[in-house]
């Protein structure tokens, strides 16, 4: 992460996936096997959030410069090889800005949502929380999940020419496959993507075509909410109403599972506004609320950042 990046968030969305991920048991229909990239290995200071105590989970060292995670992401099907992805229904990727599963969280039920459209639309070969026609139309990088063939040819066999969130959608379509949004189904019940941009009001009319951006988008819908990075480091980019969504459906997740252990009350700016900020979201949780939640609330002005991608 960078320094004007806020660690409370990122360790959060770390928290969030991993207790997700701790109450995936053996007796769940939907198996998974998790491979979570981090800079550092064990020697990151986020590593033990992670469950590594879990025989379904491996932790790999990823490297420091990698420019986006959706590059670790790349290299990480490259280092598996054909052999192994092709074994697996689907794989999802997820980057160290990505919250939730929002809904569906216990032993795994949350992966049907996923699963289901790869089920019920051979088709389609890429699917995420959200379809992006910022730029280009494009399944949104920070959660997206392919179907095991699409993942070989488009990220094995296949070169992305371009930059890679929007060129793997281009590659996704060339190749003959469908994309599809999970916002977009549970909103309009469009599974596949037809081609028609949904536009919604936000802070900045240029970015009406960014599902980030919308003031009235749901974390239970996208399942994952984009929650870190440019939108938190772009004061304004993110409207109050989303703001407020994604931190009330984060206190429903701390209030269902306490043993999750959230950085609260969650300070979202970082860099030398973190510690004022902190300050001050203390002060407002002091005063707002009255229920007991386990959590941590100091300051984190002498960690480094790291980062962790999953």
């Amino acid at each position: 992460i960078t320094e004007g990046e806020s660690l409370d968030v990122i360790e959060n969305n770390i928290k969030i996936f991993s207790a997700a991920v701790q109450s995936h048991s053996a007796t769940a229909s939907h198996q998974a096997f998790y491979v979570f990239r981090v800079v550092g290995g064990k020697a990151n200071k986020l590593a033990r959030h992670l469950p590594l105590n879990l025989t379904n989970v491996a932790l790999t060292k990823c490297a420091a410069n990698t420019i986006h995670d959706l590059a670790a992401h790349v290299h990480t099907v490259h280092m598996l090889g054909e052999a192994i992805v092709s074994q697996f229904h689907s794989v999802l990727f997820l980057s160290h800005e990505a919250r939730g599963p929002f809904e569906d969280r216990e032993n795994g039920a949350w992966w049907n949502r996923i699963v289901s459209v790869f089920n019920s639309f051979p088709n389609v070969g890429v699917l995420g929380s959200s379809i992006s026609c910022e730029f280009a139309p494009h399944v949104q990088s920070h959660a997206l999940a392919l179907r095991s063939d699409a993942a070989v040819r488009i990220l094995l066999t296949s070169q992305i020419k371009g930059l890679l969130e929007t060129g793997l959608t281009t590659t996704a379509l060339k190749l003959g496959y469908n994309i599809s949004s999970l916002t977009y189904q549970r909103r309009w019940n469009e599974t596949v993507f037809t081609g028609e941009c949904r536009h919604e009001k936000g802070n900045y009319p240029m970015y009406d075509a960014n599902p980030s951006s919308w003031c009235d988008i749901r974390p239970e819908d996208a399942l994952f909410m984009k929650w870190g990075g440019a939108p938190l480091s772009l004061r304004g980019y993110y409207c109050q109403q989303t703001i407020d969504s994604i931190r009330e459906a984060t206190l429903k997740i701390a209030e269902a599972d306490q043993s999750v252990h959230l950085s609260l009350p969650e300070t979202i700016f970082g860099g030398q506004l973190y510690a004022l900020s902190k300050e001050y979201d203390l002060e407002r949780w002091n005063d707002r609320f009255v229920q007991h939640f386990k959590f941590n609330s100091l300051a984190r002005g002498g960690e480094e950042p790291q980062k962790v991608c999953f």
